[in-house]
């Protein structure tokens, strides 16, 4: 139901429970599809495929690569590949950048706000300060099942840490 009113996910564990690690690129970008018997084009998907890893910038030998072959950036990358395409009206990540190097977790940063820029709508579950500051405005904390007011874009990086630590009201 959530898919079929415009949802899309990305899990807070792109290896267990966004991707299927043994399947291809272009397996794992179509996993999407509507339920139900379609015929699959298998030179259409790979073109479709090698279009859409280009544009995301996945860096891989191609769409009949292993998702299991690729880094953790490119296999978050890969994830968003998929969800973002077509735009989601609303979009949930859980810690989207978690265990990435500084330059995938800024590339997943950039496309999630572009998403936003677009007309998407985007919730972040995070545990860190500077990405809940850079991708919410208003950022909530939960703190022991306590939901902050909403909280400015202006708010510092140590409120927002001692918010997430409970030492803030």
């Amino acid at each position: 139901a959530f898919r079929a009113a415009g949802g899309a996910f990305i899990p807070a564990d792109r290896r267990a429970e966004g991707l299927v690690p043994s399947f291809s690129l272009a397996e794992n970008l179509f996993l999407r599809r509507p339920p139900g018997r379609f015929t699959v084009d298998r030179s259409a998907l790979a073109i479709a495929a090698a279009d859409r890893l280009r544009r995301f910038g996945v860096r891989a030998s191609g769409p009949d690569a292993r998702a299991r072959e690729l880094s953790g950036g490119n296999q978050q990358k890969l994830l968003l590949a998929r969800e973002l395409e077509p735009l989601p009206k609303l979009l949930v990540a859980i810690h989207p950048t978690r265990g990435l190097d500084l330059a995938s977790s800024a590339d997943v940063r950039g496309r999630l706000l572009d998403a936003a820029r677009s007309g998407a709508g985007i919730l972040v579950v995070t545990a860190d300060p500077e990405e809940a500051q850079e991708l919410g405005a208003p950022v909530r904390v939960v703190y022991r099942g306590t939901l902050s007011p909403p909280l400015p874009a202006t708010t510092s990086l140590a409120e927002l840490g001692h918010r997430m630590a409970g030492l803030a009201a």
